[in-house]
Order: structure tokens, then sequence, then C-alpha cells
């Protein structure tokens, strides 16, 4: 019995078309998981930005919420370097012998958005230097993460629905200008987002967001 063997083997032709073919095939699979991560990594940051939003909002209007009957006051220098509002807690209705009597309160909060940092900050009064436009303890009173800051074409725009004309009284601070501020108002927070990472940052993401004041 006798077994015919062929021992050409493949041809050069067929060597290179061999490896065409699965070239191209690697080419495919690879730009297939190439487009994949950058899909989850764009996915993973639009999420990071939105989860941070959110975050932001609900501490600012859960503080919001604890003033009470309260006004806002725009103090922002000229440069737009800086966006610092002062929110007070004026007032509070008590009875007095069947009667309803304004019991004033007067406890101020400073919100600031500082672009030479990228940072949004929310603390007492007392706490803010406006001369430097600091707080004593800025990174207790940071609301955004350290990797996540604000670019500078970032702002806040505040649009006034009524005002509180509220007595001026003498000897403490920044009464007489609250007394001609907005007592309600929509606040719009335009910030242009940048998530940090250590080899650089991502580029930059618009997101907005609109609270009640």
């Amino acid at each position: 019995m006798r077994v015919l063997l062929n021992n050409k083997g493949l041809s050069l032709f067929e060597v290179l078309i061999s490896i065409t073919v699965g070239s191209v095939i690697i080419i495919m699979l690879l730009s297939l998981l190439s487009t994949t991560l950058l899909t989850r990594n764009e996915l993973d940051y639009r999420n990071v930005l939105s989860e941070e939003m959110h975050r932001i909002n609900e501490t600012l209007n859960r503080r919001f919420r604890n003033l009470g009957y309260r006004s806002i006051l725009d103090v922002s220098p000229e440069g737009g370097d800086h966006y610092v509002f002062i929110l007070t807690e004026e007032y509070d209705f008590v009875q007095i012998e069947g009667v309803n009597e304004v019991d004033w309160i007067f406890d101020q909060h400073v919100m600031h958005l500082d672009l030479t940092v990228g940072a949004l900050y929310y603390g007492p009064y007392e706490h803010f230097d406006f001369d430097s436009l600091t707080f004593d303890n800025p990174e207790l009173r940071r609301l955004n993460r350290q990797d996540v800051v604000f670019d500078a074409v970032s702002s806040i725009e505040v649009q006034c629905l009524g005002t509180f004309p509220a007595p001026q009284r003498s000897g403490e601070p920044g009464v007489d200008a609250v007394s001609a501020t907005c007592a309600r108002a929509y606040l719009r927070l335009n910030f242009h987002v940048s998530y940090v990472l250590r080899d650089g940052a991502l580029p930059p993401r618009q997101m907005y967001s609109t609270l009640i004041y």
C-alpha cells in the first residue's frame, strides 16, 4: 500500500495572502476594541462629572433650605475670576401674644467660585476674607473634588425674582446692602469642567444646572 505525500507546502503567495487576511482581521478587532474602550471611558468621564454636579447641587440645595427666609447679594469683583455671593437668613416670623412679628436672625454665608484655582466654596460669612477672597480654611469649604476643576469660562448667573425691604440696622456686617437684595432668585451654574488625572486633564465638558434660592 502506497501513501502519496505532498511535501510542497504553502507557496509564498498563499503565505502572503494568509498574513494579509490575518492582519486585516487583527486591525478590525483592535479598532473595535479601541472604539469600545473610548466609548466606555467617555461614559465613565461624563458619569463622574454628572455625579459631581449632582452632589454639588444637592449640597447647595440642602444649605439653601436650611437658611429659611433669605436674600442674596452679588458682591463679585470686576475681572471675572471670582464670583462671590452673600446669602443671608434675614428674618423669621414669631407670634407674640397672638400677633405675628418679625424676629431678626441675620445669619450669613458666602458662596465663592474661584476660577484662579477652579474651585467652588461655601461657608460662614465670618470665615471669609473679602480682601484676599479666601476662606480661612478653604479645603474645608470646597464643594468640588480636587480632581474636578472649573475652567476659566465658568460662571454663575443670578436672576432676581423678588426683593424684601429689610430695614437697615447699623453695626452689622453687610446690612446696608442686604436691604436691597433679592429675596428669591434663580442661580444658573455654568461650569466648564475638567477631570484631572496624573498624566494630564481630560478635555473639559460643559455642565449646566439651575437652582432656586
